[in-house]
């Protein structure tokens, strides 16, 4: 009986062992190493040593103001090493911007592609995740001022030109 209470034991605690080692494997799986990845916020992506710059609209106010907060950071996506997520830098910086939604009611996620949509002064448009806009640049390089187009709206393409300055 003593033998038979101490497998039963064992078999619980391997059971333990490989149901926990599984989870970890299962939590790994849903780490999105699409790439590039974009930092969602400027805090996070200075606390992970991604931030470059940060960039202001250079002729808005307060009521009319298009973004939250704009900034340049190392392009990066997760990758897994050794059963950790880690970030791995990319070569090349991407602009990111998280949209005002305080002034702009037409400016909603669900909506974008569909009724509006951001473009760099390439004609690039601009990706959307993790609550972010965002857009690759080719160039590792710091530009004083940026030009950025918003399409308000797709169909009648009506547009607006947002020109950022790099805050000093």
């Amino acid at each position: 009986m003593m033998k038979k209470m101490i497998l039963i034991s064992f078999a619980c605690l391997a059971i333990i062992f490989i149901a926990i080692h599984v989870f970890n494997y299962l939590k790994l799986l849903e780490v999105n190493t699409v790439d590039p990845q974009a930092s969602f916020s400027i805090e996070s992506s200075k606390a992970t040593h991604l931030f470059i710059s940060e960039y202001t609209e250079e002729f808005s106010s307060e009521e009319h103001k298009y973004f939250e907060r704009i900034w340049i950071e190392h392009a990066w996506k997760n990758k897994i090493v050794e059963r950790k997520v880690v970030k791995e830098i990319l070569d090349g910086y991407q602009l990111v911007a998280r949209v005002s939604k305080a002034n702009n009611v037409y400016l909603k996620d669900s909506l974008y592609f569909i009724n509006w949509e951001l473009k760099f002064d390439d004609n690039t448009s601009f990706g959307k995740g993790n609550g972010v806009y965002s857009v690759f640049l080719q160039k590792k390089e710091l530009p004083e001022k940026i030009k950025v187009i918003l399409i308000k709206n797709i169909s009648s393409r009506t547009e607006d030109i947002i020109l950022l300055k790099r805050k000093t």
